[in-house]
């Protein structure tokens, strides 16, 4: 169990999105003592809406959205689940860019979530670390650019073609598909 939340082996079609937090002012900017408490910047908040749009551009429907509880990353996932129609958002500890990204990974896409649409809203390097995990390939994140997954049996390449993760780490999906990514200056 993690957080009160069954692992099973694997979820076949769930869609992950995988997001990086907008942009963010520094301690010195806002006034805060810690990086915890670092807000979104008003630039921040409209790249989170921009993001937004492409979910719903692209036909996204996110159910839940899970984020670090860091303030910046809690203020993106309510800017965005406000724009979409208000999906659920939830603070989850494992977004706090503390554990690395193949683990974030392997929770997101074993965890039966309730739901087949799940957004991750988190920091780098974590975010590319676990994107990376997904599709065995190397990927950055700009601020409020999101990426969408399908994991599971049933996954495949937008091309058509399979692409299955490697099992590094173990506990990974038997394969991943990078479905589409977007950024604000989309």
């Amino acid at each position: 169990m993690v957080s009160g939340l069954r692992i099973i082996d694997r979820i076949a079609g769930v869609k992950i999105y995988l997001m990086r937090h907008g942009h963010a002012l520094s301690a010195t900017e806002a006034g805060v003592k810690t990086d915890r408490e670092r807000p979104l910047s008003d630039r921040g908040r409209a790249e989170a809406r921009k993001a937004a749009e492409h979910l719903k551009a692209k036909g996204a429907r996110p159910a839940l959205i899970l984020c670090s509880p860091l303030l910046r990353a809690r203020q993106t996932a309510e800017e965005l689940a406000a724009a979409v129609g208000g999906p659920e958002v939830r603070p989850y500890a494992p977004l706090e860019n503390v554990l690395p990204g193949a683990e974030v990974a392997r929770l997101a896409a074993q965890t039966d979530w309730g739901v087949q649409e799940v957004l991750l809203v988190g920091h780098m390097p974590q975010i590319s670390e676990a994107a990376a995990h997904f599709i065995d390939s190397i990927m950055t994140f700009a601020p409020a650019e999101i990426a969408a997954f399908e994991v599971g049996a049933k996954a495949a390449a937008p091309s058509g073609e399979r692409r299955t993760a490697a099992p590094s780490g173990g506990g990974v999906p038997k394969a991943a598909a990078l479905l589409w990514r977007a950024s604000p200056a989309d």
